[in-house]
């Protein structure tokens, strides 16, 4: 049984925080949102705002890493 880690985001994780919510919204909203929308919504999509809440404290963001590959995240 695989145990997963969980940590406070670093920002060296931003990319792949920013990654996992454009796929997440991808799937989630697909037939709610405007498919021309999410067909355009970029990976990096959320890198500035994370980059600048997580730096200034407006943003708690917790990851769950499986052995070396973060997998999920949960953002407060």
């Amino acid at each position: 049984m695989k145990i997963l880690e969980t940590r406070i985001a670093k920002s060296k994780d931003i990319a792949v925080i920013s990654t996992i919510l454009a796929t997440s919204w991808k799937s989630a909203y697909r037939g709610i949102v405007a498919d021309d929308y999410l067909n355009h919504l970029e990976n990096n999509h959320w890198v500035e705002f994370l980059t600048t809440g997580l730096a200034n404290g407006n943003i708690f963001a917790m990851v769950f890493v499986d052995e070396h590959n973060i997998i999920g995240v949960a953002i407060i």
